[in-house]
């Protein structure tokens, strides 16, 4: 069944400028052309269900028809909206945000206080510098916090699953077990860092080119060291302002986006979580045989985040704040948020912890927390990803609501509680990287596990399974 295009519903939902502010339109081109492409695609998935080879295949291909779904109400709402047809618009984007709810994870009472708390201990201690944006960003947090606390009332003297100890040796152990098998793209991007700094001349950032050249550098190290297939893999630039992707399945294809420089400690976190999980998983799935499964973005954008953060020691904001948001839009806490309020939010987040990054110093650049133009455009990419359409309560039409970004949050607590667990149970953190390397699966799944497990066996290598 590889031989079939996978629906990428952020890709098709994505509009031509994500970067628009509120109170400009977000515009979709080639939405309907694309979700006539999804469906039709998927119909013919569907026409070849009963020739699969094994009920994982059967799930994960139903699960692609119902992400093919989901792009063709989003073509019908930017439709019926256009056309002013208020009706179909309410009746298409209810339907919508049913199904993402459906297909991606949905909030808890206990991660989103999780969520607060983060995003409070992101901006460092007041220091006397941006006194009112930091008043505005606690008042905003501390709004949201008691609507947790009303619509889920949660007990603050629960157990946190992941202590904050157990955390952090976590993360040592798992960046350690990544240097062994993969440091040497780290310590290649450092090296292209001292380059850089090096020649006063240029930008003192990794622009587009530079991370296209790291791409395609690495790919002939994987096709060397690794394993052949590799050469399968292309690099290319994206035409537009877009962000960075990986496609794993049929076109295995690395994107390098336009859409702003990079830090060497964003670079450090985006390349292992684009080539050494995404792209990896995907390989790795195809080389030994692992078919990919249902839903397992929902484990593995997560997991992304956590080597990210382990190799680069930065904890960004967003999936926090992607999670948080998705809920505020959808109004699931008793009271719906605008884009307006959350792009707001999200301005006010990322100039807080640009200023907290750069007092700390230690090469935690991470951009100028003065330059209100990057920051605007950051900010309005962040809620265009979550808000598709914009609500028209006078007509009592919902904003259209993607909750994918939830998987960002929800995933990277699955990852961490499964690394926790598996190194408490005497797994070498090697042994626990080179498992969740083997395919796109979720391991907190138990009919993922299984069908791995029973893969694994039938390959010979027992030794490779992890249990919690």
């Amino acid at each position: 069944m590889s031989e079939l295009n996978v629906v990428d519903p952020f890709i098709a939902l994505r509009p031509i400028d994500d970067g628009a502010l509120p109170g400009e339109a977000l515009c979709f081109v080639g939405l309907t052309s694309y979700a006539t492409d999804c469906v039709a695609g998927e119909l013919q998935r569907q026409m070849r269900l009963e020739g699969a080879a094994t009920d994982a295949e059967i799930i994960a291909a139903t699960s692609e028809i119902r992400k093919a779904e989901l792009v063709s109400l989003g073509a019908m709402a930017v439709t019926a909206a256009h056309n002013e047809d208020n009706s179909t618009q309410r009746e298409i984007v209810e339907r919508f945000n049913a199904l993402s709810a459906e297909i991606y994870p949905r909030p808890t009472a206990t991660s989103l206080m999780r969520v607060v708390s983060e995003l409070h201990a992101s901006i460092g201690p007041n220091d006397g510098a941006l006194t009112e944006e930091r008043t505005e960003f606690f008042d905003f947090l501390e709004e949201v916090e008691g609507l947790v606390e009303r619509q889920f009332a949660p007990n603050k003297q629960a157990e946190d699953r992941l202590a904050v100890a157990a955390r952090h040796d976590m993360h040592g152990a798992m960046r350690e077990a990544f240097m062994d098998a993969h440091g040497s793209v780290i310590e290649a991007i450092e090296s292209d860092w001292v380059a850089i700094r090096r020649n006063p001349e240029r930008p003192q950032a990794f622009l587009p080119d530079d991370i296209l050249k790291i791409y395609k550098r690495d790919l002939e190290r994987l096709a060397k060291d690794d394993h052949e297939s590799w050469v399968d893999w292309a690099a290319i630039l994206e035409s537009d302002a877009g962000g960075y992707r990986t496609w794993s399945h049929d076109h295995k294809i690395f994107s390098a986006g336009k859409s702003r420089p990079f830090s060497l400690m964003e670079t450090v976190n985006l390349v292992p979580h684009e080539m050494y999980v995404h792209a990896l998983r995907g390989n790795n799935g195809e080389r030994y045989g692992i078919a990919e499964q249902a839903e397992y973005p929902n484990f593995e954008e997560g997991y992304g985040v956590l080597i990210g953060e382990a190799m680069s020691g930065y904890k960004s904001t967003a999936g926090a704040f992607y999670y948080l948001a998705t809920v505020l839009a959808r109004g699931d806490l008793g009271h719906t948020f605008t884009r307006v309020q959350l792009f707001r939010a999200r301005e006010l987040n990322i100039m807080l912890q640009r200023a907290a990054c750069q007092k700390e110093g230690l090469g935690r650049d991470i951009g100028d927390p003065s330059d209100s133009v990057e920051i605007q455009k950051l900010a309005a990419r962040a809620v265009n990803r979550i808000i598709k359409l914009e609500g028209q309560p006078a007509q009592d039409i919902p904003p259209m609501v993607f909750t994918y970004d939830t998987t960002y949050h929800a995933g990277l607590e699955d990852a961490e509680c499964f690394a926790i667990a598996a190194l408490k149970r005497g797994h070498a953190a090697s042994d626990i990287l080179r498992y969740l390397e083997l395919g796109h699966f979720s391991p907190v799944k138990s009919s993922d596990r299984e069908y791995v497990h029973g893969r694994l066996r039938t390959l010979g290598k027992s030794d490779w399974i992890v249990e919690v």
